[in-house]
């Protein structure tokens, strides 16, 4: 089984959180959204997961243009309150 943790982090905060994830599932790569390619297969993995920042309810601009436009989800890692990234069709 293998993993895959992507994360945006301008302070290191939320690498820290990637990396701790990483630890307790095992077997995860942790990469940044702006070290990727466009063209990693992520059907090759088991779990994908995203740790970023969210600043006034708003993920980062990279976030937003690294997700398929179709998916809906909650932040792992926010403050104030909770954010919701939700990408218009």
């Amino acid at each position: 089984m293998t993993n895959i943790i992507f994360y945006f982090s301008g302070t290191g905060n939320s690498l820290a959180v990637a990396k701790s994830l990483a630890e307790k599932l095992t077997d995860t790569e942790v990469i940044s959204v702006s070290a990727t390619s466009e063209n990693k297969i992520l059907s090759d993995y088991d779990k994908i997961g995203f740790v970023f920042p969210c600043n006034y309810g708003h993920p980062p601009q990279s976030i937003l243009n690294f997700v398929c436009c179709s998916i809906v989800f909650r932040c792992v890692f926010s403050s104030p309150g909770r954010c919701r990234l939700q990408h218009k069709h």
